[in-house]
């Protein structure tokens, strides 16, 4: 059993398919981020106070659900159709990193603008669209702040 919020402890073992009797369901990963949002972007700040909230086993619930988003976005579809923005690229090219931090902005915008990107990722073709560097580290953050150093938390 997983101690209260707060605590540190070994989160269970995660299965192959990425989660332990679904203890980080999608509707709450959706709710953790909509509740951290002032207008269209995600309160850093705010997000991390919510996370402080969970469990261990539901910090690492949420980061799984996050890089399971993120991997779905990176799709030839979304990199061409980014690529044709011009006010996203600048014709010079991505890091690998640069390119995950534009895909963690789409998830940072919530349900409604990831489900609409991935049924049509043309949309990306035109507007602006963030990075969101921070949202990939924000459990790493909190897990820290409650265990100590990486090699104390975790994961």
């Amino acid at each position: 059993m997983d101690p209260a919020p707060g605590k540190c402890s070994r989160a269970p073992d995660i299965g192959e398919n990425g989660c332990e009797g679904e203890w980080m369901r999608e509707a709450r990963f959706w709710s953790l981020l909509d509740g951290a949002r002032a207008g269209r972007e995600v309160d850093i700040e705010a997000l991390r106070t919510a996370l402080r909230g969970l469990t261990d086993a539901d910090l690492e619930g949420f980061d799984k659900v996050l890089q399971r988003k993120v991997r779905k976005l990176d799709s030839g579809a979304v990199r061409t159709a980014l690529t044709g923005n011009p006010e996203v690229f600048d014709g010079e090219g991505w890091s690998d990193d640069g390119f995950e931090y534009l895909r963690l902005g789409i998830v940072a915008l919530g349900e409604r603008t990831y489900g609409s990107v991935l049924r049509d990722p043309s949309e990306l073709a035109a507007g602006t669209w963030k990075e969101h560097k921070e949202l990939s580290y924000a459990v790493q953050e909190v897990l820290e702040e409650r265990c100590g150093a990486d090699d104390d938390h975790p994961g």
